[in-house]
């Protein structure tokens, strides 16, 4: 009867311990400060599990370091920083955001879109984002488009986001495929889209410059 009575108590206490933890984990994913990831394909996990994407491995990246983060996923295939531009209200949602990770030039580089207006559409994209909160930080990604695209064209493509950053004082994180660009072992069959480990790396490389500048707020 001893054994019994002990055995009760015991599992009282497993059910109890067992309530507050997800009580308290609950809790924690409430509370949790957001990051955004607005942008294309390369912001999904195209042909992968959604938790191979960058933003789930930021997620994870974040959470593990203790940083009370959850990046939310917001992305189109194909989008250009004009079809973002349209639907740049649906943003609102999010205007207690802590950080947005703008990365939107993919589909206009391979579609060879005139730059002017690719700039205009990232401009008003930062304007409207700063309406919505201006308290938030902003990060520009770009990269660094080889010659073979045409020598003027690429050149141009590759100032256009710094000036970008530099006019609106927006933080600029250079080059995005830094690490994995044209590494063929790091993309899929289409030669095209990331495999999980390249968002891995993107992934790292992200929360170390979330890091080395101070854009995360206390544990």
């Amino acid at each position: 009867m001893k054994n019994k009575f002990k055995y009760y108590i015991l599992l009282f206490l497993v059910v109890f311990m067992l309530s507050c933890w997800k009580e308290i984990d609950n809790k924690s994913i409430n509370d949790s400060k957001v990051i955004v990831a607005l942008g294309d394909s390369l912001t999904f996990w195209y042909w992968l599990d959604e938790k191979f994407s960058y933003p789930s491995i930021l997620t994870d990246i974040l959470n593990k370091n203790w940083y009370n983060y959850k990046v939310i996923n917001w992305w189109i295939s194909w989008n250009t920083s004009k079809q973002l531009l349209d639907r740049i209200s649906d943003f609102d949602e999010y205007k207690n955001a802590e950080i947005y990770l703008l990365n939107i030039w993919a589909n206009d580089w391979l579609r060879k879109m005139n730059l002017d207006d690719m700039k205009e559409n990232i401009i008003e994209i930062i304007k409207y984002l700063k309406e919505i909160n201006p308290n938030w930080k902003i990060i520009l990604f770009s990269i660094k488009l080889p010659i073979t695209f045409g020598l003027w064209y690429s050149s141009d493509f590759n100032n256009v986001i710094k000036n970008i950053s530099d006019k609106y004082d927006i933080a600029y994180f250079w080059n995005f495929l830094e690490d994995v660009q044209w590494k063929r072992e790091l993309n899929l069959l289409d030669r095209m889209h990331p495999n999980k480990k390249w968002y891995e790396i993107i992934s790292n490389n992200i929360y170390n410059y979330l890091i080395k500048n101070n854009y995360l707020k206390n544990k």
